[in-house]
């Protein structure tokens, strides 16, 4: 009897341990995070630094909207489904009344009108118009892949016709109609993916639909590195040879990873992996920070001079990179059932050829990633053009964007959760990149170096003309695009090492 009411108290103490745990994470560290990002962005640039009655009055209201519905929220959890907003402590009934016959997360729409509210009343410019997306869009991750799983587990059918009639957080005009021309469009997305573009000749194969794209986004970059350096007086040839160096460190990079990944998940050998085609991003990305050195070499300065200009143009190449992997079927998401999916139905595409995905209806993850890309070039290139900014300003912020959308894009991926069952190694990764940019931005940085960040659009278009090594990159794009493409006897080799794979398997 003792043993028994001992062990139920350590259960309780343990439910109290987990709970509170979980409400630190979600109720303070998350939003303190996304609010911190805001106040060190305010310090760059901030419109909203002087008091105005009605951002103050919006605020106010947003707050006390954003806390309303989520007491009651909470209220209708604990009334009608015995339960909290916790995964500790889950409803033993599915809620569907009150502010859940609305909304199926009306705790994390409560929290997301809440967070907007407080950015006004702070007058921080950047955490209303940069953290509060994504701070809501944290929660929409979180609900979509690791709640919505859990519930419809639990509840069965009761939950996916739920999920089905209520929207995620709130109706609008014409959302039906959106989900509509989003699922068309990628139906003839998909359909235009699983007509590859492959040549062959012989043993030889080139996948252009993959090769071409990334050797598109290496021009690209190059072309932005270019203008960078050439708005800062950076010597013409210094330059071209700066371009050369980040091509082939990138390639190489990218190429070293995914030899050192294969070896370390299959258990391969180093002639093995060498024998498998496989590019990995975080390669790249090491190998443009180790290549730094080199320029620091060059022009005695900041190496921030460098990451500025090289991850400006690695965002806009990921862009048009992460295209390519959604032709050459890398990189695939999860299996879903919602109207937003690309379908692999080529036999060629990786996807089809790994035989590790039970369903064709994929998450598009290839996609969220281009768009990512583009989103982060965005907002850093306005604040790059806009005003004067600190030397390694755009890549401390760089940081910090990369790693908060490829931490929500893996939740889509489909791969293997090593940590707690829920993150997976990049996840970490991307959790270790988000702390350094945030220290970067408040710590390290200069205090008051300035370069071509302020100069940008105070050069001549004659001037860029000139020194833009535009057959360069042409060339760069071209070798890029043909390493990419190429592949020997069966996509997916390099060498007579596929081949015999495939015979083994009895194929």
């Amino acid at each position: 009897m003792e043993k028994a009411i001992k062990h139920d108290s350590v259960l309780v103490v343990k439910k109290a341990f987990e709970v509170s745990l979980y409400v630190t994470i979600f109720a303070l560290a998350v939003p303190c995070l996304f609010y911190l990002l805001g106040y060190l962005l305010d310090k760059t640039v901030n419109p909203f630094s002087h008091s105005l009655f009605a951002l103050d009055a919006c605020g106010v209201i947003l707050l006390g909207l954003g806390g309303g519905i989520l007491a009651m929220a909470i209220s209708d959890l604990g009334k009608f489904g015995r339960g909290l907003p916790a995964s500790h402590v889950p409803p033993t009934t599915l809620v569907t009344v009150g502010l859940y016959q609305l909304s199926r997360h009306p705790v994390y729409l409560g929290a997301s009108l809440s967070f907007l509210g407080g950015g006004l009343v702070l007058h921080s410019f950047w955490s209303t118009v940069l953290s509060w997306p994504l701070f809501t869009l944290f929660f929409v991750v979180y609900a979509l892949r690791v709640e919505e799983p859990i519930l419809e587990k639990r509840f069965d059918e009761n939950y996916l016709m739920y999920r089905k009639n209520i929207p995620l957080l709130w109706d609008f005009p014409q959302r039906d109609a959106l989900f509509q021309a989003l699922s068309r469009f990628l139906s003839q997305i998909s359909q235009v993916v699983n007509r590859p573009f492959i040549l062959q000749y012989r043993s030889h194969l080139l996948f252009l639909g993959y090769g071409l794209w990334v050797g598109f986004g290496i021009l690209v970059g190059l072309i932005v590195l270019n203008i960078a350096f050439a708005a800062d007086n950076f010597s013409a040839s210094a330059t071209a040879y700066l371009m050369f160096v980040l091509t082939v460190a990138s390639l190489a990079g990218s190429r070293i990873v995914s030899m050192l990944v294969l070896m370390n998940l299959e258990q391969t050998s180093l002639k093995r992996a060498w024998h498998r085609v496989g590019f990995v991003s975080w390669g790249a990305l090491l190998a443009t920070i180790i290549s730094s050195g080199l320029f620091y070499m060059l022009i005695q300065k900041s190496l921030y001079y460098w990451f500025d200009a090289a991850f400006m143009g690695l965002m806009i190449s990921h862009f048009f990179g992460r295209i390519g992997c959604l032709f050459y079927g890398c990189c695939y998401g999860k299996g879903t059932r919602s109207a937003i999916h690309i379908r692999y139905t080529h036999p060629r595409l990786k996807a089809v050829r790994e035989g590790l995905v039970k369903t064709k209806t994929l998450y598009p993850t290839q996609l969220y990633s281009s768009l990512c890309g583009l989103f982060i070039f965005t907002v850093v290139f306005i604040l790059w053009s806009t005003t004067p900014i600190r030397v390694g300003f755009p890549t401390a912020l760089i940081f910090v964007l990369y790693g908060i959308l490829r931490f929500y894009e893996e939740w889509f991926r489909y791969q293997k959760k090593m940590i707690a069952g829920i993150f997976s190694p990049a996840q970490i990764i991307c959790l270790g990149i988000i702390l350094f940019g945030i220290i970067q931005l408040g710590w390290i940085l200069p205090a008051s170096q300035t370069g071509f960040h302020a100069q940008l659009f105070q050069v001549s278009l004659g001037k860029v003309f000139n020194q833009l090594h535009i057959w360069l990159a042409i060339g760069m794009g071209l070798v890029t695009a043909f390493v990419f493409s190429y592949h020997r006897y069966e996509i997916g080799a390099w060498g007579k090492l596929g081949i015999t794979q495939r015979q083994q398997r009895g194929d």
